[in-house]
């Protein structure tokens, strides 16, 4: 899924829906993914080998959920657990996200580095972002709608 507002809005969805107090720790674990893989801008401007574009892949897989939070935990001042789990639950939607969508973007290396086989499910291609986007949005704004009449009562 190219879009990062719904990677935002998914993010947004699973920490209201989990009442997480920090919810920007959810939203930047589901963007993390994409942060690194932008590094394939540079082969506008410098030579690149495509075995360093094929690292970048290797970011949208769980196995990198687990290891990149935990080099950016020390970073923040909140409690050190939950900055983790929140930022691991983050990137783990945005790779369950990018299943969703077809094979024509490559992403997907489910269970790398067991197989290097590329996983989704085929349900959207990258150009219907939309659906998702809009889905996503109705969906939070139940939510929020939602809550606030709960707290009202």
């Amino acid at each position: 899924m190219p879009d990062w507002l719904s990677h935002i809005l998914i993010g947004l969805i699973v920490a209201e829906l989990l009442n997480i107090d920090k919810k920007s720790l959810v939203v930047l674990g589901s963007l993390l993914p994409d942060f690194i893989t932008k590094i394939y801008l540079f082969s506008f401007f410098f030579p690149m080998n495509d075995s360093l574009l094929f690292v970048t892949r290797l970011y949208h897989t769980p196995i990198m959920g687990l290891i990149i939070p935990a080099l950016i935990v020390p970073l923040f001042k909140y409690d050190w657990k939950k900055t983790y789990v929140f930022i691991v639950l983050g990137f783990m939607l945005h790779v369950l996200a990018d299943g969703l969508t077809g094979k024509r973007d490559n992403v997907g290396l489910l269970l790398y580095p067991f197989s290097h086989s590329y996983f989704s499910l085929n349900m959207f291609w990258s150009d219907q972002y939309w659906i998702i986007l809009i889905s996503c949005a109705v969906i939070y704004v139940s939510i929020k709608l939602v809550k606030s009449r709960l707290r009202k009562k």
